[in-house]
């Protein structure tokens, strides 16, 4: 330790900076002083990492001294505290210090500067903290250590670089070190998307709720002619009832859809001559009843004098039929058998009706 004979008390610029927080581009870690100062040689800066361990009960930071790639020491030694390039050797305790009980580095105190055995002028500045900065483009998100990538980029070479923008068709929406995930099939996105609301589907899809999966709406299936076909309405007589990628339905048999795009198996609706039982299909009408036109109406009675037989013999017919001339039937009759020749004719029921000869006569049974 030099003499206090040769010692000359020099008042130091000091700048003390305690963060509150660390910013968005930093990271929490070590508590570190980050100091600059001049001497006999020049500028010199170090920065200083806080020790777990005390030394004579007080803070001790060590760092690397880069321009001499020596270990410095910034400890509390006999009343002074100071830098030194070993730690508790008084005799090489002479390059910064000042008289100070300070449990912790002191604060806007006079510092003594030796050079070469001489107190020297000049100035000291040191910033407190323990952020550090992440580099890389990186942050620390809220509630986070870890440097890491914003939403809409990823780390670079293998995860070790710069961050970049996601590439397009491909998002992440949260910060981290992740490689951005891929929209899907169908799906298209910018670079650098954030969301995975920002995949939009192509080819006329849609993605319906609580699906990541981008298919045809309900009514509509891809055009089956080419590869991944735009999305078209369901053919007449076919229908989808959800969204899917999956062709269209056919009707059930002996019912229509006279409309594309349907959506339902409610809108096939049964052909003529046929009605809808309880069970949802499309019945033929019973012998003697008839129904016209494409719907699920029931049935109705043939009248008097007429027939219907039941399909595929009526071959589709919507009406009933008359009896041949001259003869007649019930209502609801179902053959052309049972047509009868009426009073004063005769023949075979179904058949050419006579007159009776003169002195003759017949009555319908």
């Amino acid at each position: 330790m030099h003499g206090i004979r040769c010692m000359r008390i020099l008042t130091w610029s000091l700048c003390l900076h305690f963060t509150l927080g660390c910013l968005e581009t930093e990271r929490e870690g070590v508590e570190y002083l980050d100091m600059t100062w001049t001497d006999c040689s020049g500028a010199q800066s170090i920065r200083l990492l806080k020790q777990s361990s005390l030394h004579n009960g007080r803070e001790h930071f060590e760092g690397l001294d880069l321009g001499t790639l020596t270990t410095r020491s910034l400890y509390y030694q006999d009343g002074d505290w100071g830098l030194s390039k070993t730690l508790g050797d008084p005799l090489n305790f002479d390059d910064q210090k000042v008289q100070s009980t300070s449990m912790t580095v002191p604060d806007f105190s006079l510092w003594v500067l030796w050079c070469d055995g001489t107190p020297q002028s000049g100035n000291m500045q040191y910033i407190r903290s323990n952020c550090y900065a992440c580099g890389f483009n990186k942050i620390t998100p809220p509630g986070s250590n870890i440097c890491q990538c914003r939403a809409g980029q990823y780390p670079g070479f293998g995860g070790r670089g710069f961050c970049k923008y996601c590439p397009a068709n491909t998002y992440k929406d949260s910060p981290s070190n992740a490689a951005c995930s891929p929209c899907g099939d169908y799906a298209t996105s910018a670079a650098g998307s954030t969301s995975y609301s920002n995949c939009v589907c192509g080819l006329q899809k849609i993605r319906p709720p609580g699906s990541n999966i981008c298919q045809c709406r309900a009514g509509q299936s891809p055009d089956s002619s080419v590869v991944d076909g735009v999305c078209e309405n369901c053919p007449i007589s076919t229908y989808k009832d959800s969204p899917s990628d999956a062709s269209c339905t056919s009707c059930p048999n002996n019912s229509i859809q006279p409309l594309t795009g349907s959506t339902s198996a409610s809108d096939c609706l049964c052909r003529a001559g046929y009605t809808k039982t309880g069970g949802g299909l499309c019945t033929q009408c019973e012998s003697g009843k008839f129904k016209p036109g494409i719907s699920d109406a029931s049935c109705t009675t043939c009248p008097e004098n007429t027939f219907s037989q039941p399909c595929p013999v009526c071959a589709g017919a919507s009406a009933c039929t008359p009896c041949p001339e001259n003869s007649i039937s019930a209502a609801g009759s179902g053959t052309i058998t049972a047509c009868q020749c009426k009073n004063g004719f005769s023949g075979e029921n179904g058949g050419v009706c006579s007159m009776c000869g003169g002195g003759k006569y017949s009555v319908a049974s």
